[in-house]
């Protein structure tokens, strides 16, 4: 079977970022046009199986596999046997969270490289994706922060199972021949350094691309552009900050590599739909009491 095209940008939808959500499918699924956001996506099939066209393969998500991929990837659903719908748990996370815990065997390169990873089923799994949906749903300031921890410690688990690839395997250099090394060098600086105030001339020359190939090529695998993914990675941070912090709004913002408040209230307001202000934000995720 021929491997499928790369997606190419006109085919696919960008959507904005989706933020830390824990939650159960309720409607049948759709086959959609390939998108993506920014953010990592976790898929958990009670039954039934869904079929993926992600960044140019095929992959399967199979039922009871706690399975993770960067939606910066284009994706889309091209199939689905009868049982799964309306049987998924799914979690999306900020892609800037993978990065700050430093998970074993370097996970986020190989999320970022467009890999579907997905561990073997394990009993405890289902019960503890039960227990996140009611803690995330909670809005209980503790329970939040177990559960930030439990997925973190969890995903430190997934990242074990990774085994470790030599250096220059027939995948690498698949990946490389696509573009996505590329890419995956562009966000791992990106990662490093976009709480200081960088350029995309500066990313540019650190990773050894013109300046204006990085753009097209960056924009082409992501579905989004150099600078909007900095601020989302940005906006990421902040939002992290604002449910495990009671930090000032301000201190925040510079925090994350916003030079002041105004930018970071306008990339607020841009990805973060449904809230007016980070103080709501921070007020409906449960860090400040509302009653």
């Amino acid at each position: 079977m021929a491997r499928p095209a790369l997606i190419q940008p006109k085919a696919s939808v960008n959507m904005a970022a989706l933020g830390f959500r824990v939650w159960r499918q309720q409607e049948p699924f759709r086959l959609l046009s390939a998108h993506t956001h920014s953010d990592v996506e976790v898929n958990f099939l009670l039954s039934g199986a869904i079929t993926y066209l992600h960044g140019g393969s095929i992959a399967t998500v199979k039922p009871l596999h706690f399975t993770a991929f960067w939606a910066g990837v284009p994706h889309s659903i091209v199939s689905f046997k009868e049982g799964a719908s309306r049987s998924r748990i799914l979690i999306t996370l900020p892609l800037a969270w993978l990065l700050e815990w430093q998970l074993p065997h370097n996970l986020p390169a190989c999320l970022l490289g467009g890999e579907m990873v997905s561990a073997r089923p394990n009993k405890t799994d289902l019960p503890m994706l039960e227990r996140w949906i009611g803690d995330f749903e909670s809005g209980h300031t503790g329970r939040r922060r177990a559960l930030l921890l439990e997925i973190q410690a969890r995903f430190h688990r997934l990242a074990l199972d990774v085994p470790i690839r030599p250096a220059r395997s027939k995948a690498v250099k698949s990946v490389q021949s696509t573009g996505i090394g590329q890419v995956e060098r562009i966000t791992d600086y990106i990662a490093r350094h976009y709480q200081e105030p960088v350029t995309v001339g500066q990313i540019a020359q650190a990773v050894g691309l013109h300046g204006k190939y990085l753009m097209r090529l960056f924009k082409r695998h992501s579905g989004m552009s150099v600078w909007e993914y900095v601020t989302r990675m940005r906006l990421s941070h902040t939002q992290r900050m604002l449910l495990t912090t009671d930090m000032k709004i301000i201190d925040i913002a510079l925090d994350a590599g916003f030079g002041s408040l105004g930018p970071f209230y306008r990339a607020f307001a841009t990805y973060s739909p449904g809230f007016k202000r980070p103080l709501d934000y921070r007020r409906k995720r449960g860090l400040i009491p509302t009653g």
